[in-house]
């Protein structure tokens, strides 16, 4: 199954110099790995909100992804990778309800702790059906019939 690694287009051009992915760093109980999904679009828990407007809607960025495969033996599902994680559950807890008021679906996360290296790239989509986003009642699509 092929996976993503979704990036703004103003990462990209550093991510083809390094060659590889490297871990996202947080300054939460959460360690550092590399974040994929199995998602055809952009994840909404990844993209950025603009709070000025009413309502308040994704901002327009342009993102890229890069494919993986699921046989690789230093990604793994995020729902068994989560079990080891120590003294983290509050955080895991959170972003997992995040993502899925987001509607986001965290049972298709995946990650990988060393860094990937990079081959195959595209242009990625974001999720029409997903264009503002309203605190409280997750996207909304103000477009849709």
């Amino acid at each position: 199954m092929k996976l993503y690694h979704y990036t703004q287009e103003i990462y990209l051009e550093t991510i083809l110099e390094d060659g590889f992915l490297k871990a996202a760093e947080t300054d939460s109980a959460l360690p550092n790995v590399v974040w994929l999904t199995s998602e055809k679009f952009v994840p909404n828990i990844c993209r950025p909100q603009d709070h000025s407007v009413s309502p308040p809607r994704f901002s327009d960025v342009k993102f890229h992804r890069f494919v993986f495969d699921s046989r690789d033996s230093t990604i793994r599902r995020w729902a068994f990778f989560r079990r080891k994680i120590k003294g983290a559950r509050e955080h895991i807890g959170a972003l997992e309800q995040k993502a899925l008021d987001m509607k986001d679906n965290p049972r298709k996360w995946y990650v990988a702790e060393v860094p990937l290296k990079v081959s195959v790239h595209e242009s990625a989509q974001t999720d029409p059906d997903y264009n503002f986003f309203v605190e409280g009642s997750g996207a909304i699509n103000f477009f849709a019939p």
